[in-house]
């Protein structure tokens, strides 16, 4: 995973200076959700985004690991897709329209899903594999960034 953001200090150096890059405070006390090793892994290097941040993460930010509210509400964790109710929602980004992504669990098994007017997956099945494709754009320089934002835009949502 280091490597993902050894390429982001190369390739857009400011973009690198909005993540603290310290290990999440009470990280093993989250140990107990049991949520994927992605989730520790990217924690355990980076505790979080600067909040001044728009979203180095293609407009989303990092949220902070254990301070990121769990969602429990089962009007907002219906997946209409799936037909079925989440019975959490742990949040790991957020964008500046307050859509997030993070880990669902939906009948015992995490799913990296976006959380909007209702729980669903997304393209990427992981944080890993979302970080991967990150990882891409970051090395083909297909994120924009603009004088007025504080953090990286997707050429592709242009």
């Amino acid at each position: 995973m280091e490597i993902i953001f050894k390429d982001l200090k190369s390739i857009y150096p400011n973009a690198y200076s909005l993540l603290n890059f310290s290990p999440a405070e009470g990280l093993e006390d989250f140990r107990s959700l049991e949520l994927p090793e992605d989730y520790y892994s990217l924690y355990t290097l980076i505790s979080h985004e600067n909040e001044k941040s728009d979203g180095v993460f293609g407009l989303y930010r990092l949220l902070p690991a254990c301070r990121s509210d769990a969602v429990i509400d089962p009007g907002s964790l219906k997946s209409y897709k799936l037909g079925k109710t989440a019975q959490v929602f742990i949040p790991i980004f957020q964008s500046p329209g307050r859509q997030q992504l993070g880990y669902a669990k939906i009948d015992n098994s995490w799913v990296f899903c976006e959380l909007d007017l209702g729980v669903e997956p997304i393209i990427q099945a992981s944080l890993e594999e979302y970080l991967n494709n990150f990882h891409q754009k970051v090395k083909s320089e297909g994120y924009l960034e603009e004088d007025d934002l504080l953090g990286l835009i997707d050429e592709d949502d242009m």
